[in-house]
């Protein structure tokens, strides 16, 4: 009899205990900024026993008991929207008199710029029954260049699959809206800014190439 008490008192313990099973998660992780945006948003959601528990943040990958940003208190479980910068960021549970105190293994966030490239939306471009044409969204990135040059090939007349610089002095990020026709088949190229003229026809597209897409119509 008293091995069965003990042993009920065991599994009662385990199951008590297993109900306060202390977590933090971060979602996303990692995180991208969005284009054209310099800050993305992270929730982070904890569960512990105590009533006390408030989220420490700092930036870096170890938290060494130092932090220069508030806690975020919210008793043994919640979540919280935070609003970063592209970087590196440890977030642990503790209690609310001293960030020395972790309840859980804390968490790293990264936390990255926004993709670098050329995207065409939508692409394949869907020409509707009966007309010509249809607009496409093209936008890029290329924050490590204060200006850019645009060079490209299109399958129609009167091209003809030529290679034309379609302009310089574009900003480094930026978007612009275009039509794309039937058939048509273009292909796109970003080079630092090279001053060339619009209309121009070259033998090779100049490097070093620093993004390429190519748009389709159906």
């Amino acid at each position: 009899m008293e091995l069965y008490r003990y042993i009920l008192f065991v599994i009662a313990i385990v199951f008590a205990n297993s109900s306060y099973a202390q977590y933090i998660n971060a979602s996303p992780n990692p995180a991208t900024i969005p284009l054209y945006q310099t800050q993305t948003t992270v929730t982070v959601s904890w569960g512990n026993s105590s009533s006390t528990t408030c989220v420490w943040w700092t930036t870096g990958s170890t938290n060494g008991g130092q932090t220069n940003n508030p806690p975020y208190c919210g008793g043994t479980s919640g979540s919280n929207t935070y609003t970063l910068s592209a970087g590196t960021y440890t977030f642990w549970i503790g209690n609310s008199q001293s960030p020395v105190a972790e309840y859980a293994a804390p968490i790293h966030v990264t936390v990255n710029n926004p993709p670098t490239g050329i995207w065409a939306t939508p692409n394949p471009v869907t020409i509707p029954s009966g007309q010509s044409s249809a607009p496409v969204t093209i936008n890029w990135n290329e924050p490590g260049y204060s200006s850019v040059s645009w060079y490209g090939t299109n399958s129609l007349p009167p091209y003809n699959g030529e290679t034309l610089c379609l302009g310089s002095n574009f900003p480094s990020t930026d978007t612009i809206n275009a039509h794309m026709s039937t058939g048509e088949i273009a292909h796109l190229y970003i080079v630092p800014n090279d001053n060339c003229t619009a209309g121009t026809v070259v033998t090779s597209i100049p490097t070093p190439i620093l993004a390429t897409t190519t748009i389709t119509t159906q």
